[in-house]
């Protein structure tokens, strides 16, 4: 009986642990091609997609972060230059630097950017994130091979 109750014991506490490790392992390399792409769900299916990816990366969805010796603000590390380029696409001051910290006018600011620069296609609007005047250069390439990482 004894060695009954420790095989289950054992049994269980195997699946509970595979099953932590499944949760949150990602991905080291996402697929290039469309085909993998598809059969491995990596296709982004609309911006939040992006945006989920974005934050993540940026700051795994914490709101208070604060990067780059404190110029990088907020769940999606905005300097006070992408601010100023919200209100200006936007044409009017809507944002404020305090904005930042809020998780959601934070996601606005991020998406009006993106959306702007990407011209839809989401390696263009995630490589804009990073920097929107290097959104065609190598040096952007990296942070767009860790977003895809989070694309689901």
């Amino acid at each position: 009986m004894r060695d009954k109750l420790l095989l289950f014991i054992c049994a269980v506490l195997l699946v509970i642990q595979s099953t932590r490790l499944s949760i949150h392992q990602y991905p080291t390399q996402a697929p290039d091609t469309p085909g993998q792409q598809t059969s491995q769900i990596w296709r982004v299916t609309d911006l939040d997609d992006l945006l989920d990816a974005i934050e993540w990366v940026e700051s795994g969805g914490d709101a208070n972060a604060v990067g780059d010796d404190g110029k990088a603000i907020g769940a999606y590390q905005i300097h006070k230059i992408y601010v100023r380029d919200a209100n200006r696409i936007l044409g009017q001051d809507k944002f404020a630097y305090a904005d930042r910290w809020d998780k959601h006018k934070s996601r606005e600011m991020t998406a009006i950017v993106i959306q702007h620069y990407g011209k839809g296609d989401i390696e263009t609007m995630a490589r804009a994130h990073k920097c929107p005047t290097a959104r065609y250069k190598e040096s952007t390439k990296p942070y767009w091979e860790k977003v895809k990482l989070y694309l689901r």
